[in-house]
């Protein structure tokens, strides 16, 4: 088995993008592909916003964090099941719902906006991920439950009832947050409900690849990561966490005049970066590490059956 596994693995070196039949993980490198050009035009556009920021084109800098958010999510449910990833018009339209509501966001304040923005978003979110913990046949949903409730439900079924129960429900508190907040613009609510069903995903994909590799019984030791993995993912998260706390440090104000928010402008930090440019320096170095963590997350797997890949 070992001579066999040395062969695929020979065979998947000589030709990178073609797996050998029936072994390793299924890549959809166009995946890759969009992220990479997603994270250029986030670059793209937010120099836009930034020639001139105001409220209203406050969607050129999030229209792409969007994007990449959902693709992160997409790549890590794609990794597992290959065959029932959403197809790209319904990812393209869940964005420009999402864009849609934005722009009305930006006109209005009013309770009853806030209202359907929040029904929408969690109508959206929910259908999404029932979806995809029924591995991309809703009706199944249905069949779940009612097994679940006779006590005749398999345990992948329960399993799939739980996690789709909890993200609901995690989704209904931050929708409950935002109803609470209810501050000028939605973006940024657009963004906190992506980002954190992403975060959740991949946490959730992380911590099921640990659990796989260090069972004490009918373990799967190709499912450890590789320290070049794990180096990447501790330089995502510190960057990301430098970013996040220049970001937190408000030097600017797009809703006040030009000259009130410039009284809130104080010395660079490094040469000629304020602490703006250092969160755009640092949350695209935390991008790009994440990328690399994605990328080399399954490189254990290279050659292996897939009947002895796990589900997750």
């Amino acid at each position: 088995r070992k001579m066999k596994d040395k062969e695929l693995i020979k065979t998947w070196q000589q030709e990178p993008k073609h797996h050998p039949e029936n072994c390793s993980i299924p890549e959809q490198f166009g995946i890759y592909e969009a992220l990479g050009l997603a994270l250029i035009m986030e670059g793209v556009l937010s120099a836009c916003y930034h020639i001139c920021p105001t409220t209203k084109n406050f969607q050129f800098d999030t229209t792409f964090m969007y994007t990449i958010a959902i693709l992160i999510y997409l790549k890590v449910y794609q990794f597992r099941h290959p065959d029932v990833t959403q197809k790209a018009r319904t990812i393209f339209l869940i964005i420009g719902v999402f864009l849609t509501l934005e722009v009305v966001g930006y006109y209005t304040a009013n309770p009853i906006f806030w209202f359907i923005f929040v029904v929408i978003s969690l109508m959206i979110v929910s259908y999404f991920i029932i979806d995809v913990n029924t591995e991309g046949v809703l009706t199944n949903f249905k069949k779940v439950v009612v097994e679940y409730w006779n006590s005749r439900c398999k345990a992948n079924n329960c399993w799939s009832l739980g996690k789709t129960v909890t993200v609901v429900f995690a989704n209904i508190i931050i929708c409950g947050v935002i109803l609470y907040l209810r501050k000028p613009g939605v973006s940024r609510y657009i963004l906190m409900i992506i980002v954190s069903n992403m975060v959740l995903y991949v946490l959730y994909y992380i911590v099921m690849k640990c659990y796989y590799s260090l069972r004490r019984t009918d373990y799967y030791p190709t499912e450890r990561m590789r320290k070049t993995t794990l180096v990447y993912l501790i330089l995502s998260l510190t960057f990301a966490g430098i970013a996040m706390y220049y970001f937190r440090t408000e030097r600017k104000k797009s809703s006040l005049s030009p000259a009130e928010s410039r009284n809130l402008n104080m010395e660079c930090e490094i040469g000629i970066f304020d602490t703006h440019d250092l969160w755009h320096f640092f949350s695209s170095a935390g991008l790009l590490f994440m990328f690399m963590f994605l990328l080399t997350l399954e490189d254990k797997n290279i050659g292996i059956l897939r009947e002895r890949i796990p589900m997750i």
